[in-house]
């Protein structure tokens, strides 16, 4: 757990830190106006919830570590891959704007560290019940 909250700790400091010099940051890579405005739109929709994805990658990283390498995958392209197509494509063709692609991605980082976490929950309950037993 202590590797969870540092990293949400990290992600929070480095959100915010992003947030703040967001143009600076976006003018070292392109110096248009509005790349840097569409850039900034991005950054204060994700990362407020960017802790949300260091979650999902410890426990799936956890998950992976012990050897359980398929039910991590198969969360990650459901979620990340399919579901998060599938929410692009209804939201796009009714938010016509960045801000509809940027709030999905939050969605499904939600979604898969659910789901991460649950199946890591799952796995340590049924590892105990068998070394019980």
């Amino acid at each position: 757990m202590q590797c969870v909250f540092l990293s949400m700790v990290l992600a929070v400091c480095t959100a915010m830190c992003s947030l703040l010099l967001g143009e600076q940051l976006f003018r070292i890579f392109n110096k248009e106006p509005e790349v840097i405005m569409l850039g900034r739109q991005i950054i204060s929709i994700t990362f407020p919830f960017y802790f949300i994805y260091s979650v999902l990658q410890i426990f799936g990283d956890s998950m992976r570590g012990v050897g359980k390498t398929k039910i991590p995958m198969v969360i990650v392209l459901i979620n990340i891959c399919i579901v998060r197509t599938v929410l692009l494509f209804f939201i796009v063709s009714n938010i016509q704007n960045v801000r509809g692609v940027a709030v999905v991605y939050p969605v499904t980082w939600m979604m898969t560290a659910v789901c991460m976490v649950l199946y890591y929950i799952w796995f340590y309950k049924s590892k105990d019940r068998v070394g019980r037993g």
